[in-house]
């Protein structure tokens, strides 16, 4: 019998953020706050969703782990995020536009990436260097990789898939594909889309994902109190 693992999956639309940026700003843990008035100061389209996403991630850990303080989560010496009390396990991702905060009672890894709306020879390339292609120099994609990205959406499914498995190991990319390549294959995935955006979730049970918006007006009203998650 397949082994499941029930990932509870919230998004945070930046939009809902920036309506209500500075009442978000007070209830969160401060690592968050201050990341997102980085990233404003920068300035700029891409800086400002950033922010907004940094925000909405820090949002959403508070409403539904209850985290408003630094001391609440841990990282480990490549930046994985974990609450301090120990479970449920967490992962955190965004893209454009999109916070997503995954929790599960075994470690997980979550990815989110906007479909583009068509692929250029340089998003095909840097997958094939994420699945370990050889590539020569100004040479076009192997028919293989071709394959693997015959679509927009199924690039953004093999594109999330390597990356949501290396959040759960908790290295990133700072592995070379030589090295996590073999450990991928410890590890299932499933997939959620949300509008545009493909999300997708690794743990080593076959992930069971719940996918839900975060309700963050109701989160406000009720922000002294976290019983009841405001996810809908």
């Amino acid at each position: 019998m397949e082994t499941l693992c029930a990932v509870d999956v919230c998004v945070c639309p930046a939009q809902d953020v920036h309506e209500n940026y500075s009442a978000c700003s007070e209830h969160v843990a401060p690592r968050f706050a201050s990341r997102a008035e980085k990233l404003m100061a920068q300035g700029g389209y891409t800086s400002e969703k950033k922010a907004l996403c940094e925000l909405g991630c820090g949002v959403m850990l508070a409403g539904l782990a209850g985290v408003r303080q630094d001391f609440q989560l841990v990282y480990n010496p490549y930046g994985k995020p974990e609450l301090a009390k120990g479970k449920p396990h967490i992962s955190l991702s965004h893209t454009d536009g999109l916070a997503v905060c995954a929790l599960a009672q075994q470690v997980v890894g979550v990815d989110a990436e906007a479909i583009p709306a068509a692929l250029s020879r340089y998003q095909i390339l840097a997958l094939g260097r994420a699945l370990g292609f050889p590539h020569e120099r100004w040479a076009d994609p192997t028919p293989e990789l071709m394959e693997r990205a015959k679509t927009p959406e199924a690039w953004a499914h093999e594109w999330t898939r390597v990356e949501a498995v290396l959040k759960a190991i908790g290295t990133g990319f700072s592995l070379g594909p030589n090295q996590y390549l073999p450990l991928i294959k410890q590890w299932r995935c499933a997939w959620a889309r949300c509008g545009d955006t493909i999300i997708c979730c690794a743990t080593q049970a076959t992930p069971r994902i719940a996918l839900a918006t975060f309700d963050l007006g109701r989160w406000l009203e009720c922000v002294e109190g976290i019983s009841h998650p405001p996810c809908s």
